[in-house]
């Protein structure tokens, strides 16, 4: 990693496994939970009980993170991101308000939500991200 992140010494990450079950197991180290919005309109950030560190700054030994695992249904939609979009603050400098991001996700369109999410953070921050910014949002479709 010392030779990758230019000066960075930690990444924060979300590792998601969709498995045959159909459920959604997540491992994060450090990073914000990721939302998830159900079929039937509730939405919850999958957060765990124990947070481990980011990448990078466990000491070896280390608690690895609790994994968390949820049903993941037909009509669900999950929101992965980089921090970009996580930590873009706005003029006074406050975070992006992460539960707005649930009011724009919608699983009619999953483009069209990305779009109006990218619209509102960009709208927030008052202009271009100043970090990289990607989002993926599943969908599962029946």
């Amino acid at each position: 990693m010392n030779r990758v992140l230019c000066g960075e010494r930690f990444v924060t990450a979300v590792i998601a496994e969709i498995r045959e079950d159909r459920t959604v197991a997540l491992l994060n180290y450090g990073h914000p939970s990721p939302p998830m919005i159900h079929s039937d309109g509730t939405a919850r950030f999958l957060a765990p009980k124990t947070r481990a560190m980011p990448l990078g700054l466990g000491m070896r030994g280390a608690q690895s993170p609790e994994t968390l695992s949820t049903a993941f249904h037909p009509g669900d939609l999950l929101l992965l991101d980089t921090d970009g979009v996580s930590e873009a603050r706005g003029g006074r400098g406050e975070f992006h308000p992460p539960g707005s991001r649930l009011r724009l996700l919608n699983a009619d369109s999953p483009e069209l939500a990305l779009d109006a999410l990218h619209s509102d953070i960009v709208a927030y921050v008052g202009g271009p991200l100043g970090d990289g910014a990607a989002m993926l949002l599943l969908h599962y479709r029946a």
